[in-house]
């Protein structure tokens, strides 16, 4: 079986049924694809690598929960996943830009500590 020209529902059904190479010819398929819109937000090439992986860890674990509904939108799901993600990126360094008084060297009436 060339599991290459399976659907997207096919190599579900394929991986749900122990075949764990169904999962990996999906990845492959949707990898460069959510790597490059990921890349496109955050304009870092290392950071979209990870928020890429970080997308398909969570798509294989929803999918292992049995928790993914299959509505013939695949691409849209997994994209979805990888833009939020990235969202979670953003919000994460704002959360991480806060400078606090004393980092800043400066105190609250702007004199030098």
């Amino acid at each position: 079986m060339n599991v290459q020209k399976l659907s997207d529902q096919e190599l579900l059904n394929l991986y749900l049924q122990g075949n764990k190479s169904a999962i990996s010819t999906l990845i492959d398929k949707y990898n460069r694809r959510v790597r490059d819109y990921v890349r496109m937000m955050v304009k870092d090439s290392d950071v979209a690598d990870d928020i890429a992986q970080e997308t398909f860890i969570k798509a294989v674990s929803v999918i292992d929960e049995g928790r993914y509904v299959d509505n013939g939108k695949f691409a849209s799901w997994i994209m979805r996943i990888a833009h939020n993600k990235a969202l979670d990126f953003f919000r994460a360094q704002k959360n991480n830009n806060s400078i606090s008084e004393s980092s800043s060297g400066y105190n609250i009436l702007g004199t030098i500590i």
